[in-house]
């Protein structure tokens, strides 16, 4: 596995599969990846291009597969261990909850499918994974829910 050119971090009209894909303008990305890797991909809305991928990370894909089991183990301990927990600062001060934010914008699809099978509060992990906050105006748990999800959908999580 080779990374060719990551100019500058800058955002690249990229698409998640082998060989070598170019930008346009500005946009500046070309990788070349072996077929058992896996690339970390941020979706990112363009303008007047549709949707640009940034790649922030390329995995072998038994290293991707290792983070999604230790992602669903830290899921799984957090809401065990915190259930009862009625101050949410205890929540998310939890190891667990703290190791999932460390996985970055890798964990945010594993969130957003957190939110839609079994809503919990994953809201400050993705605000703090996405450095965005599409609840901020929602006024219920429900709501915060919906919005997150439907933010996943326009980015392409979904």
């Amino acid at each position: 596995m080779r990374i060719e050119s990551i100019s500058e971090r800058r955002w690249g009209q990229v698409k998640p599969r082998r060989g070598r894909e170019r930008g346009l303008e500005k946009w500046t990305v070309s990788a070349a990846f072996e077929k058992t890797d896996v690339c970390d991909w941020m979706p990112q809305a363009a303008e007047k291009r549709g949707m640009a991928w940034y790649c922030l990370g390329v995995y072998s894909r038994s290293a991707s597969d290792r983070l999604k089991s230790e992602f669903d183990n830290h899921a799984r301990k957090w809401q065990i261990e915190t259930e009862d927990f009625s101050i949410l600062a205890l929540r998310f001060s939890h190891a667990s909850y703290l190791r999932i934010v460390g996985l970055g914008h890798v964990a945010i699809p594993w969130l957003l499918e957190e939110l839609r099978t079994d809503p919990d509060w994953w809201f400050e992990a993705l605000k703090a994974v996405s450095a965005e906050d599409p609840a901020s105006q929602c006024a219920s748990f429900d709501d915060a829910v919906e919005a997150w999800i439907n933010w996943g959908s326009d980015r392409g999580y979904a």
